[in-house]
């Protein structure tokens, strides 16, 4: 993911499907109630959505995260 975090593939499947499954129920969200939410950390979470970001997942506006595609299929690994 960047630099300081690296996640198995799963872990990230997994992470991107709750964040985007939150993002579509939800509408926006903030770091703190999509940390809440996947129950983890903040240094986790930021670059995980940063990367978000730069794949065009999700997009920030000011201090909440939206969905930039909301057709991101849900790849829940339940």
């Amino acid at each position: 993911v960047g630099a300081d975090l690296v996640l198995s593939r799963e872990a990230f499947s997994s992470m991107k499907a709750k964040v985007t499954e939150f993002l579509r129920h939800n509408g926006s969200a903030t770091v703190s109630e999509l940390r809440q939410a996947l129950q983890t950390s903040r240094r986790t979470l930021v670059p995980l959505l940063e990367q978000f970001a730069r794949e065009r997942i999700t997009r920030r506006s000011g201090d909440r995260r939206t969905l930039i595609d909301v057709t991101v299929p849900n790849t829940t690994l339940d």
